[in-house]
């Protein structure tokens, strides 16, 4: 049957048509004060620290959500547990362990549920509603419960992001790495509807204010294609080919955007619409662009209303942006762990402040208070306070942490940064074979620190890259050999982010998920390293172990690594 009509077109095209393209009607209400000030310090250590940094999590939190009102924050990931914060004291109030298997990327208030039911997506590829059964109010126990979970959907590829459709709480687009989208009730377990199949990878989806029926899609090509749901079917989905109603792209990539098939370097982590319709597009490796929604004529939408620069997205697909402020400011999360915040009217740089101790992906902007929640690699939650203020003054720039951030090197500073790392790394190496396995660590990661730089030109970039190489493969082979399995992991996936045929990061990561009994995930990367090295007979020797273990104990899915 068709999903999309009988759960949702109905009520909601009709409402359409009758004028939801009202910018009145949609025009959300907002109090933030017209000029903002951040909190200028966050100090991990202070007095105050304890309310603005949330500590329960002990891996990466992949996403922040407030509720409707913004009296509750939601947060989860790699920990596989759902945690719930007060949004005035901060306060933990419910937590919940997930039967996710892998990390979870996105979690969501249910609309209409009074805060008692929370829906998550992960890449263990499922889509679970926890109902809590009460008032968010009653729930005040500390250490994590089952909950009672429910399994919505099990998708072919993991699940990355989902909304709600705008005229229907029960209803949410859910999309996938693997590259489509579905539609899923959460009334109806176990059923779906395959919205849009393409080859490549699907990340963020957000809905036009004006047209509730229609929505953008960050996916791997440089444009960002329009689609309206009246028109799906479930005997032919959306591509990238077809069915779309526009496509919003900068003018710079219109010709990546032709000849690049998939899996372009410039593509959207993520993208979100204003009130105005005004469409943020946070792009990989390029800049963020704001284009004017209403300009929608011909295959592409190229009416670009202002660009932002200075942030680094490059490292991570789940990287957010958000509008904030009266929606007259644009901020975005970097790989240096910075926050960024523009003017959105003359895209100057008025805020620039740590907010995570390696990268900063998840963004949540409250609703009701001026208050701003993101999170990243590192296993801390953090909330900014805003407060009112005669301006904003654009020459200060704030620090959450003691660590400096990464600028700009001349070619000087950049030659001896990357000497100086080179240096340092051999003292880890002279540990490591001391068997010094502590020391041996704290030197790589001091010789990283020394890379944290932007690279004045490609050669300087590529140098640069190349002894973040040697120096996660040392990590790993340390890690290896404390039989850190996971961090084996971590170490061998940032390398292949920079090098995909790494044979070193292949075996070591192969060999971990073999470890860990995660035999389909070692198989393919021993498969791989055994293509680029055939007569490497240790992989060779690991390899037939994966398959032997995968035939005696079956499978186990396991997450690919939100790294590009």
């Amino acid at each position: 049957r068709n999903m999309a009509a009988d759960l949702f077109f109905g009520n909601l095209v009709e409402r359409a048509r009758a004028g939801f393209n009202s910018r009145s009607q949609l025009h959300s209400l907002s109090i933030w004060p017209n000029s903002l000030c951040l909190t200028d310090k966050l100090e991990p250590e202070s007095n105050r620290g304890e309310d603005l940094m949330f500590r329960r999590h002990g891996d990466s939190v992949n996403t922040v959500r407030w509720n409707h009102d913004g009296s509750f924050l939601i947060s989860g990931g790699d920990s596989l547990v759902l945690s719930i914060w007060s949004g005035f004291s901060h306060k933990l109030v419910g937590n919940y362990q997930t039967p996710h298997t892998n990390n979870i990327f996105d979690a969501q208030f249910v609309p209409g549920s009074s805060d008692t039911k929370i829906v998550s997506c992960a890449a263990d590829s499922r889509l679970f509603l926890l109902d809590m059964n009460a008032s968010i109010n009653h729930v005040t126990q500390a250490n994590a419960e089952q909950g009672n979970f429910t399994e919505l959907c099990s998708f072919p590829g993991m699940a990355v992001k989902f909304q709600f459709l705008p005229l229907d709480g029960n209803s949410l687009l859910v999309t996938s790495h693997s590259g489509e989208v579905y539609l899923v009730d959460t009334r109806a377990p176990q059923t779906y509807q395959t919205i849009y199949d393409s080859h490549g990878h699907c990340f963020g989806v957000s809905f036009d204010p004006f047209v509730p029926t229609q929505f953008a899609l960050s996916i791997s090509s440089a444009s960002v294609p329009i689609f309206d749901l009246r028109t799906s079917s479930n005997s032919q989905p959306f591509s990238r080919f077809e069915g779309w109603v526009t496509k919003f792209c900068h003018p710079e990539l219109i010709d990546q955007d032709r000849t690049m098939r998939r899996n372009s370097d410039k593509s959207p982590t993520d993208i979100t619409f204003s009130s105005k319709r005004e469409l943020l597009v946070n792009y990989s490796s390029f800049d963020l662009v704001l284009f004017d929604g209403d300009m929608t004529n011909g295959e592409y939408s190229t009416h670009v209303l202002q660009q932002f620069s200075g942030r680094a997205n490059r490292d991570t697909f789940i990287k957010e942006a958000r509008f904030f402020g009266h929606e007259d400011y644009v901020m975005a999360g970097s790989d240096t762990g910075d926050l960024f915040i523009w003017d959105k009217h003359t895209a100057k740089t008025v805020r620039k402040m740590r907010a995570d101790c390696y990268i900063l992906n998840s963004i949540a902007v409250n609703p009701s208070l001026p208050k701003i929640a993101c999170s990243g690699i590192d296993s801390t939650v953090k909330i900014f306070d805003c407060e009112l203020s005669s301006g904003l003054d654009p020459s200060v720039e704030l620090k959450a942490f003691n660590r400096d951030s990464r600028k700009l090197y001349t070619t000087k500073e950049a030659s001896a940064a990357i000497a100086e790392a080179s240096k340092i790394r051999l003292k880890g190496n002279e540990a490591y074979k001391e068997k010094e396995l502590d020391d041996a660590t704290l030197y790589y990661n001091n010789a990283l620190r020394k890379l944290e730089f932007i690279a004045p030109g490609l050669k300087y970039q590529q140098q640069r890259n190349d002894a973040k190489k040697l120096l996660y493969l040392n990590l790993a082979a340390v890690n290896m050999m404390k039989k850190n399995w996971k961090e084996v992991i971590k170490n061998s996936t940032l390398v292949l982010s920079l090098e995909e045929n790494n044979v070193k990061a292949l075996y070591r990561r192969g060999k971990a998920y073999y470890m860990k009994r995660y035999y389909r995930e070692a198989q393919k990367d021993l498969r791989n390293a055994l293509f680029l090295a055939p007569q490497d007979s240790q992989i060779q020797e690991l390899y037939k172990k994966a398959e032997e273990g995968s035939a005696q104990n079956g499978e186990r899915e396991m997450f690919e690594g939100i790294f590009l």
